[in-house]
């Protein structure tokens, strides 16, 4: 049989026995493989070894409806690794009844959306627990710079400059943003070593488990490494975001790895981004306390940062515009909920308002059919209007979009908008690159004054802005 994942440079790959869970039934004396990458964001896979009766075994679980699986590793010692996973997949399951019985085959592959790795460690002189995030995506806006010195015999020396994370909020741990190293070599005989490095969030504490425990450590730090992913990925204008945390006290060493987001950039240009490279601190100060204030007023700037991102990524211009326009009606209707303007009457006083409406169409419409349909757009005039909603939202923030058009034209958005989700009208490039362009600028602009950020320099940058003003 031939070798099951054979080893690649900065990939883990895990052997054991354990078991598959579905519900109430579970299969046991499973023979596992899985491998994942160490140093970026990829897939977990892995595979069950065994022989027909290991297909027997498994058919217990297969079979049932319902793709979720949990597996767990076998135990044989406490001190024994600990594998674990809640989101298993099938990929393939397969009997080869042509073998013998005792044949050794891939019985099933298996798709694992995250892994849980823990290793019992038993080390009482250390008082400190550290937890590391690892990073994919762009680094620029990070801001983390290093100093080498490489002597005549090849060894170097590395200064990492500028590595403290400062939060405007009292937390039980430090924070830093540093490189994190990782090292392999070649399979023999040359047996090279190779060296890589990923940017890593790295939170360590000297609080004792009975003034926070691992639990709250963890939880913790995972929140606030999700905020400050999305706000770096904002900035960015390409998603960042963590692949894998390991957890370390004097009592384990747990990993975690998932399936992240695919962060297919790794790097960006300091003209690329929302706000310039050298703001990129104090802005996520500022704005992390403030992203957390506006959700706790039920003005989560999540979603409309997740489509923001994910219209800019997107691959044609119709789709960007799409996308982001969600982001920005996100916003809407999160300050239309806040403000309470979500009908331009109340119900009782609109209901007597559509019943004489509803008597006048009748009278006025004698085709019934078209009647009905006349009073089904009814509801809708209870409901303010886009434009009205969105001028009170920039009115709100001051968001300014004036000097983004030429001096004579009004705010032609929601006509664009209308035009391509309403119509079938042939789209006029030049105007919606435009278009596209406003809006994104725009979206930018709200979002970076609802969290506290007054520099619009690069919403857009001036060059872009002078040709958005163009009236051809």
């Amino acid at each position: 049989m031939e070798e099951i994942f054979p080893k690649q440079p900065f990939t883990e790959r895990l052997e054991f026995v354990g078991s598959i869970t579905q519900g109430e039934k579970i299969a046991e004396g499973l023979h596992f493989v899985l491998q994942f990458t160490k140093i970026k964001e990829g897939l977990i896979t892995g595979c069950i070894l065994g022989t027909q009766a290991t297909f027997r075994e498994i058919s217990k679980v297969s079979a049932l409806p319902g793709p979720t699986l949990q597996m767990c590793s076998q135990e044989r010692t406490p001190m024994d690794m600990k594998v674990t996973s809640d989101k298993v997949y099938w990929e393939r399951v397969t009997n080869i009844s042509s073998h013998s019985p005792e044949m050794l085959f891939k019985v099933a592959d298996l798709d694992f959306h995250n892994i849980t790795i823990k290793r019992p460690l038993s080390q009482d002189d250390i008082k400190e627990r550290h937890l590391t995030f690892f990073l994919c995506g762009p680094k620029t806006m990070w801001t983390v710079f290093e100093m080498r010195e490489q002597s005549f015999t090849g060894d170097e020396t590395i200064e990492v400059l500028d590595t403290h994370i400062t939060l405007d909020e009292s937390l039980p741990f430090e924070i830093e943003i540093v490189p994190h190293y990782f090292y392999d070599q070649t399979p023999p005989p040359d047996g090279y070593q190779l060296k890589t490095k990923v940017l890593a969030l790295h939170f360590r504490t000297t609080k004792t488990v009975a003034e926070l425990t691992d639990e709250e450590f963890t939880t913790q730090a995972i929140s606030i490494t999700e905020d400050l992913t999305l706000l770096v990925s904002f900035i960015s204008r390409r998603w960042v975001t963590w692949y894998s945390y390991e957890f370390q006290s004097n009592k384990m060493l747990l990993t975690y790895v998932r399936q992240a987001r695919e962060c297919p950039s790794d790097s960006i240009g300091h003209y690329r981004s929302v706000i310039p490279l050298h703001q990129a601190r104090e802005f996520l100060k500022l704005a992390f306390t403030n992203l957390r204030k506006l959700r706790a007023s039920s003005l989560d700037l999540e979603m409309p940062i997740v489509y923001f991102v994910s219209g800019l990524e997107a691959k044609y211009l119709e789709e960007q515009f799409t996308v982001l326009f969600l982001g920005l009606e996100r916003i809407k209707d999160l300050f239309a909920i806040n403000k309470a303007m979500l009908e331009n009457l109340p119900r009782s006083e609109f209901g007597r308002l559509k019943s004489n409406l509803s008597g006048i169409i009748q009278s006025a419409i004698q085709t019934s059919e078209i009647a009905n349909r006349v009073q089904g757009k009814l509801p809708e005039l209870n409901r303010p209007s886009l434009r009205t909603v969105l001028e009170a939202l920039f009115s709100e923030y001051k968001v300014e979009w004036r000097d983004l058009y030429p001096p004579e034209n009004g705010f032609t958005l929601i006509g664009t908008r209308d035009s391509l989700f309403h119509s079938s009208k042939e789209t006029n490039f030049d105007l919606f690159n435009k278009e596209l362009h406003r809006l994104q600028a725009l979206l930018e602009r709200t979002m970076l004054a609802m969290l506290g950020w007054s520099d619009i320099r690069n919403s857009p940058a001036e060059d872009e802005r002078k040709w958005l003003i163009l009236d051809k």
